[in-house]
């Protein structure tokens, strides 16, 4: 079982990859939308759709993988502490931002100038909730 517990826990640092990284380039990518051409508006839109795709994936991943170890590795959630419940409050925050951010980046796409603004906030917050969650990983897992 040590076995399946290491592949677990390697997918699901696979998925914060995934998560995380897309996120931050996602954040790169706005700015040049709103200065873009059309052509390239179109481009980076594409890029910003398949950033915002590989998000929600690597989110699924994070809560699949980290449902599994739990179960499998400490048989619940009896006995794992504050660390741990703060940790699932950011990922409850950060699912609901992602989901907001999706959103809002589809509004954007359409033609509302205000999601954009929203947007950016949504990445900042993002980044901060995803960099709180693995600090209070570590605390809770370390």
């Amino acid at each position: 079982m040590d076995i399946v517990n290491t592949l677990i826990i390697a997918l699901h640092f696979l998925g914060l990859v995934i998560a995380m990284g897309s996120s931050v380039a996602f954040l790169l990518v706005m700015p040049r939308i709103a200065s873009a051409g059309e052509g390239e508006r179109d481009q980076l839109f594409g890029v910003g759709s398949g950033l915002m795709r590989n998000a929600n994936i690597g989110l699924g991943v994070l809560w699949l993988t980290g449902i599994l170890s739990v179960v499998l590795k400490y048989g619940g959630v009896d006995g794992l502490d504050f660390w741990f419940w703060t940790k699932i409050a950011l990922v409850v925050v950060l699912s609901a931002s992602i989901g907001m951010g999706s959103a809002a980046f589809r509004r954007f796409k359409g033609g509302d100038k205000a999601s954009g603004a929203r947007l950016a906030m949504i990445g900042k917050i993002n980044l901060i909730t995803g960099t709180l969650i693995i600090l209070t990983a570590v605390l809770a897992f370390g």
